[in-house]
């Protein structure tokens, strides 16, 4: 009995990381391109990538005590669309993430990584947490979180 059951409970998690991966794999895709629409200064692309209701969370710590942050959608977009519009010229960035954790939690998936930020010959290191949320069989960003690493 206890060989069938050892079986079965492998079983039952390969199918479940067989299920998962998919969706980890389009969770990343989701995530590369909100930031690759962000600094391409892409605003109606950038916007698909999140849910847009008064639940998303969005919030940029700053060195320095700067804090960046909205609640609701009625305040995000606008914040981010009039901070493109201000700063229309896409930003050469160069985005690399690495140290991927993913939770899946029923239809949301819990996303932390590391993510280095280069710019003109400097890069900033950041930790990045991210919750999504899937919306008719596509994943969008519920939750942002994103501050520096000590």
């Amino acid at each position: 009995m206890k060989p069938f059951l050892l079986f079965s409970v492998l079983l039952a998690t390969m199918q479940l990381q067989a299920q998962s991966a998919p969706d980890i794999e389009a969770a990343k895709k989701l995530l590369a391109k909100e930031s690759e629409y962000f600094y391409q200064r892409n605003f109606e692309a950038w916007a698909d990538c999140y849910v847009q209701d008064e639940r998303v969370r969005w919030a940029c710590i700053e060195k320095g005590d700067v804090v960046l942050e909205a609640y609701g959608w009625d305040k995000l977009g606008p914040f981010v669309g009039d901070y493109l519009k201000a700063n229309p010229e896409p930003v050469p960035m160069k985005l690399r993430r690495e140290n991927f954790q993913f939770q899946p939690y029923g239809k949301a998936l819990w996303a932390t990584f590391d993510e280095y930020q280069t710019l003109d010959g400097q890069t900033k290191a950041l930790r990045g947490v991210r919750i999504l949320e899937e919306d008719k069989g596509q994943w969008k960003i519920i939750y942002m979180n994103s501050y520096p690493m000590p």
